[in-house]
């Protein structure tokens, strides 16, 4: 599932280990990884091992991650991406973070509304998915402004370490090719 997705100001592009260093700087941070199904990790050997874990499901067709890169200066800023890929119900799960020094400037935002339009119409998916924890409320006002709609609460759906946590479930339903006419 190859991706191009340029902004006025971002591009989106494969996640490979290169990134190790700038993600880890991320994904370390609990301000970042507080939403995130895993705990900040406390070695670079974490994060490139997860970059691996996403390059395979990757070239598995399991799944997908890109960096977020500032177009003028190729700085990564964060990830978006599919969780998984169902194929038999076209449907998925879109995922993403960006780094907290990034937060407030409409990066989220300008990021995912292409990738969002790139998943339903590029990819074929027909039913995109967003799981956010009910605390997440900038993550929730995001996906809501790109026009998800709220299903319901998840009760005990995802476990972090001991801990199971609720989630929204929000989706987005590609409009049929002649909604305009």
């Amino acid at each position: 599932m190859s991706l191009s997705i340029e902004t006025k100001r971002l591009k989106l592009m494969p996640i490979n280990e290169s990134h190790s260093s700038a993600l880890h700087h991320f994904w370390s941070d609990p301000a970042v990884t507080q939403f995130m199904t895993i705990d900040p990790f406390e070695t670079i050997e974490q994060t490139t091992e997860m970059i691996a874990f996403l390059v395979k499901k990757m070239t598995e067709g399991e799944a997908s991650r890109y960096t977020i890169q500032l177009k003028n200066t190729e700085e990564i800023i964060g990830t978006c991406g599919l969780n998984y890929l169902d194929y038999q119900n076209n449907r998925t799960e879109v995922a993403y973070d960006l780094g907290s020094a990034y937060w407030g400037k409409g990066y989220a935002f300008e990021a995912l509304s292409g990738f969002v339009e790139w998943v339903l119409q590029e990819q074929k998916f027909h039913r995109l998915e967003a799981k956010i924890d009910p605390d997440n409320l900038p993550s929730i006002k995001l996906i809501e402004k790109l026009g998800f709609k709220k299903e319901g609460l998840l009760r005990d759906y995802e476990k972090i370490g001991l801990h199971y946590y609720d989630v929204f479930m929000y989706s987005k339903i590609k409009e049929p090719e002649n909604a305009s006419q």
